[in-house]
């Protein structure tokens, strides 16, 4: 296909999805679609990345509750550095072909409430990977303009070392409710001409997006060594270790729960936390996955419940929103995961549709005027607390058309302290 072609037909396939800037993020786009997954075929909670060429794998699946099997077809789009598709031809990233269908789905089975579980594996013999960088995978029914699910995933390649380092932001006055990333990288695997135009940095904490620093150029240069000492400009808010739920039952509590009524499940009240005394605890650091205790296959016989949240408050949170949030939800601002005040109870409450397993929560408020989302009304922060941060390292030589991944390091937070 001419290059022209196929530009006009990626942003028409995309349409719905594209910002002005055309940043291809994690979306479900139809309400029957639910529990979207993406990982490594070697742990269910972690970042969805693989080395390029090797044997790794990712593993998607995601559930269709309007019970009438269809043909989903699926295709990748390689992303630079801030998510935009990249200016290439399919057949330069893809090994074979542009789009295939998702042939491995199974009906739930010893549920309430029914659904179809479709699944993939990423790569495979119908499509392979030839080059690092960002991707994102999409997936259709008939009409490729109305995509169902975009689901990111990145590809890397190790040529170069990264040494991070957590320090106290000194530029913000209350700096112990931050941490600030510090990382130097050696490039002594890989020649770069020109690192100040050619490399880029991403840091994520907790594997979100959403508040993601992305494609920072380096501050120095110093022989084989670029050095991302921004002074107070990587700064993420701490938090404090995530609230957690266990509904891998639904006959008997579970962590977290206070009451099981046919399909709902309602959690213990939530205490606001900013007040109180910071202790370590062990958390998934936002994340959750799949499972069911009274039966075999968690992928088709874990049921559906409707989950209740509920944060007492003494009075309404003025000038914005309060939501819950996790992986489970992308950690997005919207009116399903928004908590409402309810002015009889003294409460914050919502209900999500979530399947069993295991879930790690929080709850952030956005103010209208900055529409920032922050800790500090509802968990409070401390520069102690457990986090998981994500760097990533990008190469775009002068002349080439995509951003490759050469560097990729995952570490936490008490390790560098």
């Amino acid at each position: 296909m001419h290059k022209n072609n196929f530009i006009c037909l990626l942003i028409l396939i995309l349409g719905s999805v594209l910002t002005q800037a055309q940043v291809l993020e994690n979306k479900v786009f139809n309400n029957e679609i639910k529990t979207v997954l993406l990982f490594p075929s070697t742990n269910e909670i972690a970042l969805p990345i693989i080395q390029l060429n090797s044997n790794e794998q990712l593993l998607f699946s995601f559930d269709d509750l309007s019970e009438d099997s269809k043909t989903y077809y699926y295709t990748i789009i390689h992303c630079e550095q801030d998510w935009t598709p990249t200016q290439q031809e399919k057949y330069e990233y893809i090994d074979g072909f542009e789009k295939a269908t998702i042939d491995d789905y199974n009906y739930s089975y010893n549920t309430q409430t029914h659904y179809i579980h479709y699944q993939l594996q990423i790569p495979n013999l119908d499509m392979k990977i030839k080059q690092s960088g960002n991707y994102v995978l999409v997936v259709y029914e008939d009409d490729p303009s109305e995509p169902f699910i975009t689901k990111r995933f990145s590809v890397k390649e190790d040529l170069v070392s990264i040494y991070p380092n957590i320090v106290l932001p000194k530029t913000k006055i209350n700096y112990k409710d931050y941490q600030e990333l510090q990382f130097n990288i050696l490039t002594k695997g890989i020649n770069i001409l020109n690192p100040y135009l050619e490399i880029k940095a991403s840091i994520l904490q907790n594997q979100r997006w959403d508040n993601a620093y992305i494609a920072i150029p380096p501050r120095f240069i110093r022989n084989e060594s670029i050095d991302y000492d921004y002074n107070g400009k990587i700064v993420f808010e701490a938090g404090r270790e995530f609230r957690k739920f266990d509904i891998r039952s639904m006959r008997f509590l579970g962590q977290g729960t206070r009451a099981i009524q046919g399909n709902d499940i309602y959690l213990l009240l939530d205490p606001i936390r900013r007040n109180e005394k910071y202790f370590i605890e062990t958390d998934l650091n936002g994340q959750f996955f799949i499972d069911v205790l009274e039966y075999n296959n968690r992928s088709i016989e874990a049921d559906y419940a409707q989950v209740h949240f509920n944060m007492p408050t003494k009075q309404e949170f003025l000038n914005g929103k309060l939501y819950v949030a996790g992986q489970f939800n992308n950690f997005d601002a919207n009116i399903e995961n928004q908590m409402k005040w309810n002015p009889t109870t003294g409460m914050y409450e919502n209900n999500i549709l979530l399947k069993q397993g295991y879930y790690d929560y929080i709850y952030y408020f956005i103010n209208d005027n900055d529409h920032n989302k922050t800790y500090s009304l509802t968990e409070g922060n401390d520069y102690e607390a457990e986090n998981q941060y994500d760097i990533f390292i990008y190469y775009k030589a002068f002349g080439e058309r995509y951003s490759r991944i050469i560097g990729h390091q995952n570490f936490n937070s008490k390790e560098y302290k």
